[in-house]
């Protein structure tokens, strides 16, 4: 079976059930495009109704809003040379001393790319151009993110440490485990010192994710095994990483998270994300669930099938076959 996503395209992994609990049905009911057929940007055919209902996605919208998009990048670029004030997004990131920088220099620029960012807000080129500068931000402020070592990329899938699942949820959105007990003893291996290019590796994983199509259409969720967590674990990680991971993730990644359940935490996670809420959007803070060792509350969001034994699922992970399918699409994406 094939997953189908934006340059490159993975093989030999399954194929996601059609959607069925969109949050919000458009008003009008979907209609084929035969327009769709000869567009490189459109969904693969059976996806293209999933689209329309989760992410608002015809020809024509998508047609408009790429070319609103380009129409921001081609002024924002204008500014950039002439060295005037842009109004293509505002504000524009401030620096330390509190005066507005520069516009950043665009990275990758081709459509299949920025297509993520439209599917990620719903076609609203306004959110979706300020998260893309967001990005291109990123990537110039913090260039390790891009100097990422695959090999601890591969040992952090096939250890089981973090995984994207070969079944999705009800409502056909990827599910990623991580768990803390293959993690530690990692973690306490590589030390401190390496932390920032553990944080390289977690962003390549999920930067391979949102180009993946379905992640785009119908977005993923989180589940995270946190049996026998240490306190000095995750003391590894600084308070500014902590926060710079958050704020990576809620405005310069399109990535359509919908849901992090947490189980077996100890109380100091707790305290920790106490600490954290006043950063966080209230989206993210809706979407974040503790579920103690009532592992069965899991259930409601994602069925059994689903998970692994860690969660009270039926699930088999012996098949090396799809993590390797994900391994390699991370050194294909960053080759």
């Amino acid at each position: 079976m094939t997953l189908t996503s934006s340059k490159p395209n993975l093989k030999g992994m399954p194929a996601h059930p059609p959607a069925s609990n969109a949050k919000t049905l458009p008003k009008e009911p979907y209609e084929e495009d035969p327009r769709d057929d000869s567009d490189p940007l459109a969904p693969p055919k059976e996806l293209r109704e999933s689209s329309y209902l989760y992410t608002s996605e015809t020809y024509e919208r998508r047609k408009q809003a790429m070319a609103s998009f380009r129409a921001k990048m081609k002024a924002l670029a204008h500014a950039q040379r002439h060295g005037q004030p842009s109004t293509a997004i505002q504000p524009l990131r401030r620096a330390e001393n509190g005066e507005v920088r520069p516009p950043p220099k665009f990275g990758r620029t081709d459509d299949h790319f920025l297509i993520v960012f439209l599917r990620a807000k719903k076609f609203n080129v306004d959110l979706a151009f300020a998260e893309y500068v967001n990005f291109c931000y990123a990537q110039m402020d913090h260039a390790w993110l891009k100097k990422f070592d695959i090999g601890m990329v591969e040992h952090l899938i096939s250890s089981g440490s973090f995984q994207i699942l070969p079944k999705t949820d009800r409502r056909g959105r990827l599910v990623m485990s991580m768990d803390i007990k293959a993690l530690m003893p990692y973690l306490e291996d590589i030390g401190r010192d390496r932390m920032q290019d553990f944080l390289a590796a977690i962003f390549a994983m999920l930067e391979t994710m949102m180009l993946d199509i379905r992640a785009q259409i119908f977005g993923l969720v989180i589940v995270a095994d946190l049996t026998d967590c240490r306190l000095k674990t995750f003391g590894f990680l600084s308070v500014q990483q902590y926060l710079l991971s958050l704020e990576l993730c809620q405005h310069c990644y399109p990535l359509r998270a919908s849901g992090m359940y947490l189980v077996h935490e100890p109380w100091y996670v707790r305290g920790m994300l106490k600490v954290m809420r006043p950063f966080m959007k209230q989206k993210t803070k809706d979407n974040l669930l503790c579920f103690g060792t009532s592992v069965k509350q899991v259930h409601k969001f994602i069925p059994k099938e689903s998970l692994g034994q860690a969660y009270g699922g039926s699930l088999r992970l012996s098949d090396r076959r799809h993590t390797r399918v994900w391994i390699d699409a991370v050194q294909a994406r960053h080759r």
